[in-house]
């Protein structure tokens, strides 16, 4: 699977509400090890993983529920190299929703880029950066 297929899927829920989004990059290390130090940060943050693809460089956590703040929702991690060789990192909470009438839906991913910042400086120390 080459990188820009697993980056479009990655990215297909931020570009959905038609605002183009640019994934937090930042340089980082070329270090053999540097897939498994990214896939245990992730582990350790978020848990499970439902990509881990090696050859593309590119992990994603499933989605997580947010607890306590008295909404139903979900949040989700995905690491990657960019076209530019660089780590890049999108952070994307989803909310529940649904009307009296309507049935309950997943709203479109928002980014959240504070949580971007956080998991990116927590990986540039994994690294050694």
């Amino acid at each position: 699977m080459t990188r820009a297929p697993v980056l479009a899927l990655a990215m297909l829920g931020l570009t959905a509400c038609g605002v183009a989004y640019r994934p937090l990059e930042f340089a980082g290390t070329t270090d053999d090890r540097a897939f498994e130090i990214c896939l245990d940060v992730l582990r350790a943050r978020f848990g499970r993983l439902e990509l881990t693809d090696r050859e593309a460089f590119v992990l994603q956590t499933g989605w997580i529920p947010i607890p306590g703040d008295g909404r139903v929702a979900r949040r989700r991690a995905t690491v990657f190299r960019s076209a530019t060789d660089r780590f890049a990192v999108v952070v994307e909470e989803s909310s529940l929703v649904g009307d009296v009438l309507g049935a309950p839906r997943w709203t479109a991913p928002r980014a959240q880029p504070s949580l971007e910042e956080e998991l990116a400086s927590s990986i540039e120390r994994a690294l050694g950066a």
